[in-house]
């Protein structure tokens, strides 16, 4: 079984998790969230996550909200595990791509597309040209 954490500072976590509820359906019954909040240790939770972890043979997914924040730093030192994946940079479509994988292939090649396909969802328009075509 592969689980899928969704980890951020603040909200972002359940926001993400929602927006993917209404694309998706009912396929994120094995995802949950972790949302870290002023005054809490994401060392905590990281600690409770490696003893889940360490209990099962299930690979976990953790997509962390931003690459060197303390919510990534604490759950990157997971990946002493075998069985865990971390990414950072969270976006809806990084999380769709992690959720609509079939999970057979989880090699780094794999990954990399995945990482591929959600940079390539950003994009930066400043002018939108409009072409109207002449009605004779």
């Amino acid at each position: 079984m592969v689980n899928l954490i969704l980890a951020s500072h603040g909200d972002l976590s359940k926001g993400i998790l929602n927006s993917t509820m209404m694309i998706t359906g009912d396929l994120h019954k094995n995802v949950e969230t972790f949302s870290l909040y002023p005054g809490e240790n994401p060392l905590d939770y990281a600690n409770e996550l490696k003893n889940r972890i360490m209990r099962t043979k299930d690979t976990w997914i953790i997509i962390a909200d931003i690459q060197g924040g303390s919510v990534h730093t604490a759950l990157l030192q997971l990946t002493t595990l075998d069985n865990v994946i971390v990414f950072s940079g969270m976006n809806l479509n990084l999380v769709l791509g992690i959720m609509l994988d079939d999970y057979e292939d989880l090699s780094e090649d794999h990954l990399r597309t995945i990482i591929d396909e959600a940079r390539a969802g950003i994009t930066c328009k400043k002018q939108m040209e409009v072409q109207i075509e002449d009605e004779f």
